[in-house]
């Protein structure tokens, strides 16, 4: 029996029923496959103090620490921030600039998570579990609307099944821009 990976959570209060202590919370477009996560302390409901923004890199099963800022005791954000945009799951950039009472203030500016380690560590964690387990189907989603990065993986995983092209009969092998995933079918 595999595993179940617990991947966030925390305690209530028993009396008022507000999160309290410790808690590791999912991002809003939490998948698979493109985990974000926050960790942080909670105080009678309200978020305070520092709190760290995480991303999975499932191949070395690690998080990686990509932004985070403070809390005040009201619960308001204060101070330098690095965190996720609004439209992260689409654009994959986090903002980083200063917040007072919860208000943003100044120049604020934009920068991308590189995701080619990502990729890359992932094509060999899909490459080793192929070679484990070829009677499988792969559903692959393509969190990176880069044409480039898409256009690499496939590369990557055609040249992996035409090694292995004589071993397996292979039923369908596609790509779907709109969709923005992968889909590859063993037999």
């Amino acid at each position: 029996m595999k595993k179940k990976e617990q991947f966030g959570g925390g305690l209530y209060d028993e009396l008022n029923g507000c999160k309290t202590g410790k808690w590791i919370e999912l991002g809003d477009q939490f998948l698979e496959l493109s985990s974000i996560t926050q960790i942080g302390e909670y105080r009678q409901g309200l978020k305070i103090d520092k709190w760290e923004i995480y991303k999975k890199d499932y191949s070395k099963r690690i998080n990686h620490k990509v932004g985070g800022g403070t809390f005040n005791e009201q619960g308001q954000k204060t101070g330098y921030w690095i965190q996720l945009d609004e439209k992260f799951y689409y654009t994959k950039n986090m903002v980083q600039g200063e917040y007072i009472d919860g208000r943003k203030i100044g120049k604020w500016h934009e920068t991308a998570i590189d995701h080619s380690k990502f990729f890359y560590s992932f094509n060999q964690m899909l490459i080793s579990n192929l070679i484990g387990n070829p009677a499988i189907q792969i559903y692959i989603m393509i969190e990176e609307v880069n044409q480039r990065v898409i256009i690499n993986l496939i590369q990557s995983l055609t040249s992996y099944i035409n090694l292995y092209i004589s071993y397996y009969s292979i039923i369908k092998f596609s790509c779907c821009y709109l969709c923005n995933s992968v889909i590859v079918f063993f037999k």
